[in-house]
């Protein structure tokens, strides 16, 4: 048998295809985060102003690259 795990993106962007593989089954049973943190003592020493532009602005980007990944998949 012959196989790759690899989301859609990865599969396009090298041209893995061209192995001739004839199927794909989009099970989406892997989620990959990527997390931002902090210490609780670096985050301590932070303005509450900042900690909330941080809190804000990391939930903007993740529902950004949620949408980007969605739409990137679509196209492929």
């Amino acid at each position: 048998m012959d196989a790759q795990e690899n989301p859609i993106v990865v599969a396009d962007t090298y041209k893995l295809y061209e192995a001739k593989q004839k199927y794909m089954t989009l099970t989406g049973h892997v989620y990959s985060p990527a997390v931002i943190l902090f210490s609780k003592s670096v985050w301590d020493t932070l303005p509450v102003e900042f900690q909330d532009i941080l809190q804000e602005e990391s939930k903007k980007a993740g529902d950004y690259i949620r949408e980007l990944m969605k739409s990137q998949t679509k196209n492929h």
